[in-house]
């Protein structure tokens, strides 16, 4: 048995700076009236500790942050590399509903019952529906035009300072209890759907690098994407990760983690979303189950796509919420048996703090004993427990085809058995699977049994002989079974009778109530094992193959030691893979791969090759028994030499005092290309990859690889009002640079007009296809045209690329001559906004908003009443230089479309022509080509008002 001695030298929170430097301490302060002695593990019979206290109270390590992934990619460490264990509490609402002066006093409490992270909402409407403070300071100085269900929808791009200056309390006292935050941004699905929609992506973008900005030197925080009980994935995955991009692109010098949360109930994880849309955000998978939590949480550690990360608890069910304290505790031990970094502890009592703070004693003082339950599950895990946590791999269950249940062989379920029937994502209150996890070198084994039972244990998988205690997860102590269990054959433990801290909260009646007997078998070596073999290495295809680069790949089984991978290529076969042959990529070193059990892929980039060339790679790994054996040679052809990017800049647009949008274009020229700005206040004297500033600060935008021109934009803030700024496009391939030429604006105080309707209509249009549709505007000033927007309702089965434009009108009142056009764009459902190709100054007037389609279909919000409206037939194509005159038909209605403007005189106003308050009315599609008008509520159509007789395809 291990000794320890306890010591409350240096204990105390205030005390961080000599644990910082220890890698692996973890302090325990003893409540030795309850001990026997202060030099040892607590160990007991049975039921030595009452429920409601501790035998232990922990202060683990103190981190340094913000969090970052191990590298092997299965567990969190902070800037020191100290593994991190996430042990947290739900106060989701204290931002708006707890008093600053009682924030400190709460993480302070909960620091001290081994708490190191919370979960915090920053806009949400559990306190108050428009995220209002409990004493009134509003999260937004302005609001937009459209009404959400708190009332005029708040502008995410004008921020409160003085209610971030709330959570920046809130931030501090986290940090000065070694707490970090995991912290999301915007409960979109929930209470503030309607606000992102209402805001789009460029706002939404903008509210994230407000957020970046104000919080990239306050390291104690996780970005947690999404909202609760909704899928963002479906419902809002763009403005989400428009929020996240924005965050993103403003503190990029030492990134936080980005976590991301689908629907629960029938279990989700991160790596579940839209990789297209969250593969260059999400680092960190969060598991939001409502069910056993053993059971994604094993899928998640056996997925290699779309990525391999730590993945955590990050949502079961809520103490007091249809569960108890019992089910809780059996959660957090399945999921940290099952390959989880750890767990977010819920109650009811916490999340739902609010004015007057009705539930802040429970907090300060809990009674509840799943915050208990969960105190004892970081004592076990870092405490002296004789291995190393992070070091676990789980054993995955009966549907794993390489891990699965091969250490317990019967009593998965039930005494005697070897059936794996309980197995499964079914309810938490009657699933009984022994979930087990065990060091990859055999020098230790845990195994977790929610019920009374017998296990019998395959001991061949230990490396030596072993000690055997039990872990009662109710009370924090210790049983040892006995010493000297040989590494051979199988072995039977039985659980011990429970305890009052089982009764405790088992709703489950006599004989049934040993169903809440759980306890923790421990099989311990005591001793490191030499069990580790040469990292077993697969070459993989490569990719991203250009004229002169690619990325080759592999992946490498550490098999229990330290290992590091690396290739080897060259342009003449080497026969056989070995570790002379060609060049080394990289030249020393390589990839960390850890020293886990399963395998894990890396990469490597190599440049400077031959165009048309054919090359052979293999991959290559090493550890402290040795080099791998020899793994295929594969090979790659590099593609003919092509050209660099051509690069144009075009006009800044969207120009205030503080922000605009720098935009550009690049052609490919058949070689996968990359697109960024520079900006300065200074003329470089010609466009270079040095001046100024850099948009983004790294990375850019994809331009594909193909041969035609690709529109990218870059919005930028931070400007100095009154200001001539330079900027130019760059792109960059393998076959190399391309500069822009250099152009300028000036950051002016010019506010932003609108013109066309910007409430989201209530009706649709049966569906647009072949037509090229106008809607009449009117423009009160002088004013430079800036963004278009239009509301998409659904999408026809083949959707294709819309076009927006505005055209002038002709003294007959019909649209004329094109004035400005946006670049062609897939639709997505509700407001898209796109920047015109070339902003124009446009005089006071009367305009015309014209959409049309290059393909496909799509169906649009839309009024028959107060407005002007002209469409016609057309061939699929391009905006014709001016609006056909033969063949069009006029209405009375109007779509959800509008333009932006701005100006640099005073606040102006521009409206929709003839429009005003709409009736709301349901639209629904008659025959082909047909649209039949309703009145609202009416259980059959009334005569059509009008009749769209183009083809609709």
């Amino acid at each position: 048995m291990n000794s320890w001695t306890c010591s409350t030298k240096g204990v105390g929170i205030s005390e961080l700076g000599w644990r910082a430097r220890l890698p692996r301490i973890v302090l325990l302060a003893a409540v030795c009236s309850v001990m026997a002695a202060c030099s040892a593990q607590v160990e007991a019979p049975g039921d030595t500790v009452e429920l409601g206290t501790t035998s232990q109270t922990l202060i683990g390590p103190t981190f340094t942050f913000p969090l970052k992934v191990s590298a092997n990619k299965r567990y969190l460490v902070d800037q020191n590399n100290v593994p991190f264990l996430v042990n947290g509490f739900n106060p989701q609402s204290i931002v708006t509903g707890v008093d600053p002066g009682d924030f400190n006093t709460i993480f302070a409490t909960k620091a001290n019952q081994g708490v190191n992270a919370a979960d915090v909402w920053l806009i949400q409407d559990y306190s108050t529906p428009d995220s209002s403070t409990w004493d009134g300071i509003k999260p937004f100085t302005g609001t937009l035009a459209q009404t959400c269900e708190y009332g005029p929808c708040w502008d995410l791009s004008t921020p409160n300072n003085a209610y971030f200056a709330r959570f920046d309390a809130v931030v501090a006292a986290a940090n000065q209890n070694n707490i970090v935050l995991f912290t999301t941004p915007i409960d979109g699905p929930v209470g503030f759907h309607k606000t992102l929609v209402a805001n789009g992506t460029t706002r939404a973008n903008q509210y994230g690098q407000y957020l970046g900005n104000r919080y990239k030197n306050n390291h104690n925080i996780v970005w947690w994407m999404g909202g609760d009980y909704f899928d963002v994935d479906v419902n809002d995955k763009a403005l989400m990760a428009a929020v996240a991009s924005g965050i993103k692109s403003a503190d990029n010098v030492n990134p936080k983690l980005v976590v991301l949360q689908l629907a629960p109930t029938t279990g989700t994880s991160s790596l579940d979303g839209d990789w297209s849309v969250w593969g260059g955000l999400v680092t960190l998978s969060g598991v939001y189950n409502y069910s056993a939590a053993y059971y994604k949480q094993h899928v998640d550690y056996g997925r290699t796509l779309p990525a391999i990360m730590p993945s955590f608890l990050m949502e079961p069910k809520y103490e007091d919420e249809e569960v108890t304290g019992r089910d809780t505790r059996k959660v957090a031990w399945w999921s940290i048996t099952s390959g989880s970094v750890g767990t977010l502890y819920g109650a009811s009592h916490e999340w739902q703090l609010g004015r007057p703070f009705p539930n802040k004693a429970l907090i300060n003082n809990p009674t509840h004993p799943g915050a208990i339950y969960m105190q004892h599950l970081r004592t076990f895990f870092e405490g002296p427990s004789g291995f190393n946590w992070w070091d676990l791999v789980p054993d995955r269950g009966p549907n794993d085809p390489v891990n699965g249940s091969t250490i317990v062989t019967q009593g998965m379920c039930a005494s005697g058995s070897s059936s794996t029937s309980c197995y499964g994502n079914n309810a938490v209150r009657t699933n009984y699977y022994a979930t087990t996890a065990r060091t990859p070198n055999g020098s230790a084994v845990v195994i977790y049994i929610p019920s009374s039972r017998t296990v019998r244990v395959d001991m061949t998988k230990l490396c030596s002989t072993s000690t055997a205690r039990w872990f009662n997860p109710t009370n924090g102590a210790y049983t040892t079974v006995g010493t000297g269990y040989a590494n051979a054959g199988t072995q039977d433990f039985t659980t011990p009778p429970w305890t009052t801290g089982h009764q405790s909260n088992c709703e489950d009646a006599a004989p049934q109530s040993t169903n809440c007997n759980d306890w923790v078998l421990t099989l311990n070596t005591n001793a490191p094992c030499s069990g580790a073999v040469a990292p077993t290495t697969t070459t993989s295809a490569a990719s991203n193959v250009g004229a002169s680069g690619a990325s080759l790949n592999g992946s490498a089984n550490p098999n229990g030691a330290q290992t590091t991978g690396w290739f080897r290529y060259s342009t003449t076969h080497p026969g056989s893979c070995n570790d002379t042959f060609g060049t080394r990529a990289p030249a020393t070193g390589g990839v960390s791969l850890g020293s886990g059990g399963s395998a894990l892929p890396y990469t490597q980039a190599v440049t400077g090759l031959a165009a048309s060339t054919t090359y052979y790679f293999c991959a290559i790994a090493s550890n402290s028994v040795g080099v791998t054996p020899a793994s295929a040679v594969l090979s790659f052809t590099t593609s003919a030499a092509g050209a660099a990017p051509t690069v144009l800049t075009s006009d800044a647009t969207s120009v205030t005092s503080t922000s605009a949008t720098l935009n550009g274009s690049g052609n490919p020229n058949g070689v996968a290309s990359t697109g960024w700005f520079r900006y300065g206040a200074t003329h470089p004297g010609s466009c270079n990859d040095t001046f100024g500033t850099r948009a983004p600060a790294s990375g850019g935008t994809q331009l594909g690889s193909g041969s035609s021109a690709v529109s990218f934009n870059q919005a930028i803030t931070g400007l100095t009002s009154g200001t001539t700024y330079y900027f130019c496009a760059l792109g960059s391939s393998t076959a190399g640079p391309g500069l822009g030429q250099m152009k300028s604006f000036v950051a002016s105080s010019g506010s932003s007009i609108t013109m066309g309707e910007t409430n989201i209509l209530s009706g649709t249009d049966s569906g647009l296809s072949d037509l090229l549709i106008g809607n009449q505007a009117v423009l009160t000033q002088t004013a430079t045209l800036q963004t278009l927007s239009i509301n998409v309702k659904a999408l026809g089965t083949s959707p294709g690329n819309l076009t927006m434009a505005v055209y002038d009108s002709l003294a007959s009142g019909a649209p004329g001559n094109l004035k400005a056009t946006t670049a062609s764009f897939v639709p997505v459902v509700g407001w898209n906004t796109v920047n015109v190709v070339t902003p124009v100054s446009l005089p006071a007037g009367t305009y015309w908003l014209v959409v049309g389609l290059n393909s496909g279909s799509t169906v649009l919000a839309y009024s028959s009443a107060s407005g002007t409206e002209r469409w016609v037939s057309r061939t699929y194509g391009t905006m014709p230089a001016t609006f056909p005159t033969t063949g069009v038909t006029q209405g009375t209605g109007h779509y959800s479309f509008n333009a932006t403007l701005t100006t640099t005189g005073a606040a102006a106003t521009a409206t929709m022509m003839g429009a005003s308050d709409v009736t709301p009315r349901v639209e629904g599609v008659g025959g082909k080509g047909r649209r039949i008008v309703r009145r609202p509520h009416d259980d059959e159509a009334i005569p059509a008002r009008r009749i769209v007789d183009a083809v609709r395809n």
